[in-house]
């Protein structure tokens, strides 16, 4: 019987499954794998059955690593509704962890003024802030 290996620790990295785009593990004893793969084998142990019988081998959750040194762009991540009405493929959940913050560091959530998404995407383009 083969050894069952552990899945921790994990490095930071991004990964993501799009259903049309399914990232490959590129190190390590899972590599040469994709994401949808890996969810199969071990859906259990990554996000438990309630969750596997909602978004199947699609792995439901984008792990992106980011730099906040810097002012970083505006991230929106459609619900699942929208997602798949438009992109064929299921939103992602987010989870921000901050790794490492300076004494006063902030972490802007929402908009200054309302604005409808067609007009905030056009000013953003254009950097009409």
């Amino acid at each position: 019987m083969q050894e069952e290996k552990k899945l921790y620790p994990l490095p930071f990295s991004e990964i993501q499954d799009l259903g049309y785009i399914d990232s490959p593990v590129e190190g390590g004893w899972l590599a040469g794998n994709t994401i949808s793969e890996i969810m199969e084998m071990y859906m259990d142990r990554i996000v438990g059955e309630h969750v596997f019988a909602y978004y199947g081998r699609q792995f439901p959750v984008l792990v992106r690593a980011l730099d906040g040194a810097e002012r970083t762009p505006l991230l929106v991540c459609p619900d699942d509704e929208t997602a798949e009405q438009r992109f064929d493929f299921l939103g992602k959940a987010k989870l921000w962890y901050v790794r490492d913050a300076k004494p006063g560091a902030k972490l802007y959530l929402g908009f200054k003024r309302d604005s409808s998404t067609a007009l905030g995407m056009t000013e953003g383009a254009l950097g009409m802030t």
